[in-house]
């Protein structure tokens, strides 16, 4: 950070020139935070009496280790998917890839909601900054999109 005098108004101004920074991030700065969603596997047709698989992987491009949550928007789910994702919590602390961090690999399961119904609008997941969602700020975050092929 570079700092000098206003000389009209007698104030410290401060320039950022370098550094890393996160929630939000700083222009001219490394981002600590970076989330990438991606689809490692897919699976084909499904029949209606079985679970969905996909693997899923999870990982930050920054320049540092932070926590993200990982989570599908329930409002989108109308139909009552049942949506697991190997048991675990929703916040997960990742390690940025500049840094020496890896992708981590997620099953998730997707199962009929318990309606009966054929046919479901696709699963939307996102992985975003754990800070930035929990001040709102709607910026930092990767998004898939997760759907069954059908025979047609």
């Amino acid at each position: 950070v570079d700092m000098f005098l206003d000389e009209k108004y007698g104030t410290f101004v401060f320039n950022t020139v370098g550094g890393q920074s996160k929630c939000p991030h700083e222009v001219n700065t490394n981002p600590i935070e970076l989330p990438n969603l991606s689809l490692e596997t897919a699976v084909g047709i499904t029949p209606v009496d079985e679970s969905m698989i996909f693997k899923v992987g999870l990982n930050n491009e920054g320049y540092g280790t932070s926590s993200f949550a990982f989570y599908h928007e329930t409002g989108d789910n109308v139909d009552g998917l049942s949506i697991d994702a190997d048991g675990a919590g929703d916040t997960w602390f990742l390690t940025g890839s500049q840094v020496g961090g890896s992708t981590s690999i997620v099953t998730l399961t997707i199962d009929a909601g318990p309606e009966g119904n054929l046919r479901y609008s696709p699963v939307r997941l996102y992985l975003q900054s754990q800070c930035d969602l929990d001040g709102e700020v709607i910026e930092n975050y990767d998004t898939i999109e997760l759907y069954n092929n059908e025979d047609g």
